[in-house]
């Protein structure tokens, strides 16, 4: 018996200093703002004053500049979007907000993949993104509990104590400066361009991949309890896409299955759906040589374009203006009406 006795002193002594260790090395990383995605500490300090709320994934993130929509609109707006995040953690986050301000609007970011990305696809870089965005350690722990399988828990915890350790390198280094946040209000750009493919070469990729076309249902789940949330709050909401580089839209065959989706969504849900890879002008206003970071991700100039342009079509579409008309039926019909446009 007393064998067993020092035996379990010894493994809960060895537990203890396990966790004081883990603690003590992740301590800044949850106290700091020391990662480009932790804006928890600007989303407290805003809280109460935001009546505008856009929420995505990272084609979100890299598209909506608050401050232009803002300066447009006369609203106080946050981009709550963050990179890989889940439905889940959309909702977690829109919840929270709705809660401590006076939202009276919230857009939705819904790229091609929001319904058919899948924990088992991606991994845990989404949920380890959301986590470095928490309040506290309750809020964390609760979510962790809730959105991580426990075949994950060693992975993150390791993941969580190297982000941890390295900030107490950059804080001896004193490199760890204040998010972008506090003066972007969510919006993180892209500061560079990739030129994309022109669009000489597009009949030769044309539909030479697939997108995923599979919904998972918990994606689905996740999104109709955000669409419920602001229906029983009565908040006012819309679905919007952001534009992809048109080489990208050549490339894979489904965009218009994935549109016949959220046009469904839109119709169940009363709420109205931009599309921005159908905008006629895409081209002229998101140019393929300067306009992208990448395939998915609006440069910083053409973020604020494209935040002026959704802005001024909410004006148009409140004045009783058919904004429909600035738009093409589908992706087959937009992308084959700008190849004959660039041929003439």
């Amino acid at each position: 018996m007393r064998n067993f006795k020092r035996v379990v002193v010894s493994a809960l002594s060895v537990a203890l200093c396990f966790a004081v260790l883990v603690g003590a090395a992740v301590f800044p990383y949850f106290t700091m703002e020391s990662y480009y995605y932790q804006d928890n500490r600007v989303r407290k300090e805003l809280a109460g004053t935001i009546d505008f709320l856009f929420i995505g994934a990272s084609h979100g993130l890299r598209a909506m500049d608050p401050r232009v929509l803002d300066g447009r609109l006369g609203c106080s707006s946050y981009n709550l979007s963050g990179a890989m995040e889940t439905m889940q953690g959309r909702y977690h986050l829109l919840e929270q907000e709705v809660k401590r301000n006076p939202v009276s609007t919230v857009v939705i970011e819904l790229s091609y993949n929001a319904l058919t990305r899948t924990y088992e696809g991606s991994g845990f870089e989404g949920n380890v993104y959301h986590l470095g965005r928490m309040d506290n350690p309750a809020q964390w722990a609760s979510y962790f509990l809730s959105a991580v399988p426990p075949r994950d828990y060693i992975k993150m915890t390791y993941d969580t104590v190297a982000r941890g350790l390295n900030t107490w390198l950059r804080l001896w280094k004193g490199e760890v400066t204040p998010p972008v946040q506090y003066e972007t209000h969510g919006f993180v750009p892209c500061k560079e361009y990739t030129p994309q493919p022109g669009m000489e070469s597009f009949l030769d990729s044309y539909h030479t991949q697939r997108l995923e076309l599979d919904i998972d249902g918990e994606n689905q789940l996740y999104l109709e309890k955000m669409l419920t949330l602001c229906r029983d709050k009565n908040i006012q909401v819309i679905l919007v896409v952001t534009p992809l580089s048109e080489s990208t839209l050549w490339i894979y065959d489904g965009f218009d299955t994935v549109l016949g989706w959220y046009r469904e969504l839109s119709e169940t849900w009363g709420c109205p759906l931009y599309d921005f890879n159908l905008l006629k002008d895409k081209l002229e206003r998101y140019p393929q040589d300067i306009g992208f970071y990448d395939g998915s991700h609006l440069q910083e100039e053409y973020a604020a374009v494209f935040t002026e342009d959704f802005a001024q079509i909410l004006q148009m579409a409140q004045s009783g203006e058919r904004v429909e008309d600035l738009f093409y039926d589908t992706y087959e019909e937009a992308i084959h009406a700008r190849l004959e446009e660039a041929e003439r």
